[in-house]
């Protein structure tokens, strides 16, 4: 049986744009990675609060379009999602 492949959301603000990005494309290169949808921020110009763009993320969690649990959205109350990442310093 093959093993499932992930789905992914992710988030950032501003601030995290960058790191938000080197993460994506480690996963976006990972062979067990299906997708990986991003609901930014996308640019350090886009100065949206990261609340905003976590509830986002969580929204996703909540419909069953990527994988965790999410109990703030979808009327409950707390959000956890476990992601296995590894990052390279160059």
């Amino acid at each position: 049986m093959a093993a499932p492949k992930w789905r992914i959301a992710m988030a950032a603000d501003d601030a995290g744009v960058g790191y938000k990005n080197k993460i994506k494309a480690d996963f976006e290169s990972d062979p067990r990675v299906e997708s990986v949808i991003d609901v930014g921020s996308l640019t350090v110009d886009d100065k949206t609060a990261y609340p905003l763009r976590a509830a986002a993320a969580a929204q996703l969690v909540a419909d069953g379009t990527v994988a965790g649990t999410s109990r703030k959205i979808g009327g409950t109350r707390c959000f956890a999602c476990l992601l296995a990442c590894r990052m390279r310093v160059k």
